[in-house]
């Protein structure tokens, strides 16, 4: 089930947006949407749904450690990420990837270390932690956010028509850019890419299109995660902001996948020393940020060295 499907359109969405709004207490709303979040990704990957809710159990007894002990913290963080990282690689080496997997292990992998480095951004609250891990927005495919942007939201929400009619709208022409524009989008580059043979001009429409196809369908689908989001009153960041229109390489990946780029800025490139260690250390800090990012889209050959050109 994904959000252009027609079992989320007509039935999942309606009834989850009926059911919320006619509950009264904020702690059934939170122990719908946590329901609902279950309920979304067992449709689409119903067998890999404990390692979901095991992930959930995993960063939440993390987190509760990392909170109440001062020793043995970075052996208990290190050993948690070490999991996470462990999993993810399996599967993307072996297996077919579980359904978010890339997503939610990433924004798991957040959590911990925002606790690690300060408390405050922690919860003892299992029902909290859950519902940020399995919100059905963006469980799949994003956008990344991290706890503490959100943790106000997951106790106090208020709906307002203002708020409805703006997540309706992005809604809308998130499911425009993904229906309309990518499949057009799509069917061009594929038309171009079934040719035996074709010219140079061919070769560049059919280049273009597939860029055209890319952006259109993951902005797409970000645009109706942070519309969906706003129907329920928490408020996702944003993903893309044109990053065809970016002056230099630089420029569009701070305009593209912003929560990628983003969590990979916190949680890999100034872990590692940033730019604060001389030109070639942050040479070789941005390059390992790239190389992280090649394989955090696949594990095969053509991503590593995809990373490591824009890298370079």
């Amino acid at each position: 089930m994904n959000f252009s499907s027609p079992i989320f359109l007509f039935a999942f969405l309606p009834l989850v947006l009926a059911a919320y709004h006619l509950l009264r207490p904020m702690r059934a709303k939170n122990a719908l949407l946590i329901a609902a979040g279950l309920i979304f990704y067992a449709f689409g990957d119903l067998r890999h749904l404990p390692l979901l809710l095991a992930s959930c159990v995993l960063h939440y007894f993390s987190g509760v450690f990392l909170l109440t002990r001062k020793k043995g913290r970075k052996a208990v963080l290190a050993a948690c990420i070490t999991v996470d990282l462990a999993v993810l690689a399996a599967y993307k080496s072996f297996g077919t990837l579980p359904l978010g997997i890339s997503f939610y292990t990433f924004q798991a992998i957040s959590y911990v270390v925002d606790v690690y480095r300060s408390p405050e951004h922690g919860t003892r609250s299992f029902r909290q932690l859950l519902q940020y891990l399995t919100f059905f927005p963006q469980l799949v495919s994003g956008p990344l956010m991290k706890f503490s942007d959100v943790r106000e939201s997951l106790d106090v929400r208020t709906a307002s028509w203002d708020g409805a009619f703006d997540g309706v709208c992005r809604f809308v022409c998130g499911l425009a850019k993904k229906l309309l524009l990518a499949a057009a989008a799509a069917e061009l580059a594929n038309a171009v890419y079934a040719q035996s043979g074709f010219d140079a001009l061919c070769a560049w429409t059919g280049a273009v299109c597939y860029c055209l196809q890319l952006y259109f369908d993951f902005s797409g689908y970000s645009d109706m995660a942070v519309g969906l989001g706003l129907l329920f009153g928490i408020r996702l960041p944003e993903n893309f902001n044109y990053p065809y229109c970016a002056a230099s390489l630089s420029a569009f990946w701070r305009r593209w996948h912003m929560s990628l780029s983003g969590w990979f800025r916190d949680y890999l490139y100034i872990p590692l020393g940033g730019n604060r260690r001389g030109t070639l250390r942050t040479m070789c800090n941005k390059l390992l940020v790239f190389l992280a990012t090649g394989l955090w889209h696949g594990n095969g050959l053509t991503f590593v060295l995809w990373g490591l050109w824009h890298g370079l």
